[in-house]
């Protein structure tokens, strides 16, 4: 799914004046939150000023590793029908992959509380 099809309605633009000063403290900001400047912006705008981006970050990093191994699972899956078999270790791997996936869920949870 690209990243635009998460939103329900299109984005307009809105256009602001910083001066390089503004500019340069935004640009930090944001880096330090590891968000682009106009995420960072937006997450102001919602939060009433109060930036927690843990969550973003670590469902952004969740989302990358489910990736990843819905990845490895489809190259599996790909070689057992290559092969018209599928081995102990090939379900071994997937199985592992699964509880990869769990724990990265589980260890989120604990940690957004």
């Amino acid at each position: 799914m690209g990243k635009n099809k998460q939103y329900k309605e299109p984005r307009m633009n809105f256009t602001i004046r910083l001066s390089r000063e503004e500019r340069d403290y935004l640009d930090k900001c944001s880096e330090a939150k590891s968000l682009k400047p106009s995420e960072y912006v937006r997450q102001l705008i919602m939060s009433g000023g109060n930036i927690d981006t843990d969550k973003m970050k670590d469902r952004r990093d969740l989302i990358e590793q489910i990736a990843r191994l819905g990845n490895n699972i489809n190259q599996v899956t790909r070689l057992a029908n290559t092969n018209k078999y599928i081995d102990d270790s090939n379900l071994k791997m997937i199985s592992y992959y699964q509880e990869c996936i769990v724990n990265l869920m589980k260890q989120n949870l604990v940690a957004w509380g």
